[in-house]
């Protein structure tokens, strides 16, 4: 194969010389190897864009070469734990070799926008939206889950995770939302109360696609 741009994702001793690699690759979705670490060679370093070459042996991919292609991205603070977070929603959602360049492109914007943006919940809620899109979930902020009816401002919805919006009747919590509030999230107007609806309606979302196991990357923020 010819050399593939990839970030590391995670990895854990093998043996005292070898390690079971997970990548994040351009054209292959996540790949998951076996990696000799050789003499004098640094530990390979996540949020550090590489190119890799890997083979099939067996059941198994071996990663012969990966060598990096420029500096460590210096993700400190909240950023970096942003960054972790990103990391483990690839380890658990990324289909393996899969032919995809959706997860490639927006993990890498991504992880620029976390280095840039003051506002760490906007390169978060990109990833977010395009994981989703990319698992084929993809709702409506403008338009009923189930009827396809068109989303009145002055009615309220729950979101559920199978379908999307749906009326709330006069159910009110922190889980219902104002159709105005979504028709202005669908305008893409998420200053106000569209950052926090947005937070919540892609956790669930997440949360319906990750299962019961909690991500560990969460510990960070409290």
């Amino acid at each position: 194969m010819d050399w593939e741009r990839v970030y590391v994702l995670h990895q854990k001793h093998f043996s005292d010389t070898r390690y079971w690699v997970d990548l994040i690759a351009q054209n292959y979705g996540r790949v998951s190897a076996l990696w000799r670490k050789p003499k004098k060679t640094l530990n390979l370093i996540p949020f550090t864009p590489y190119q890799a070459i890997w083979e099939s042996r067996g059941q198994h991919r071996v990663l012969a070469c990966c060598e990096p292609t420029g500096a460590p991205l210096s993700l400190t603070g909240k950023a970096l734990f942003c960054g972790f977070y990103i990391n483990e929603l690839c380890e658990r959602l990324l289909l393996i070799e899969d032919q995809s360049p959706i997860p490639f492109t927006a993990y890498e914007q991504a992880l620029h926008g976390l280095l840039v943006d003051e506002q760490l919940e906007r390169p978060l809620r990109y990833f977010e939206w395009q994981l989703i899109c990319y698992l084929g979930f993809e709702f409506s902020f403008t338009q009923e889950g189930f009827s396809g009816a068109p989303i009145r401002a002055h009615v309220r919805y729950q979101f559920n995770p199978r379908v999307g919006f749906e009326r709330a009747g006069a159910q009110v919590s922190a889980l219902t939302f104002t159709g105005g509030s979504l028709l202005a999230i669908g305008e893409g107007n998420y200053e106000g109360d569209g950052a926090r609806i947005l937070k919540l309606v892609f956790r669930q979302a997440l949360r319906h696609k990750l299962g019961p196991k909690p991500l560990k990357s969460r510990d960070y923020f409290r």
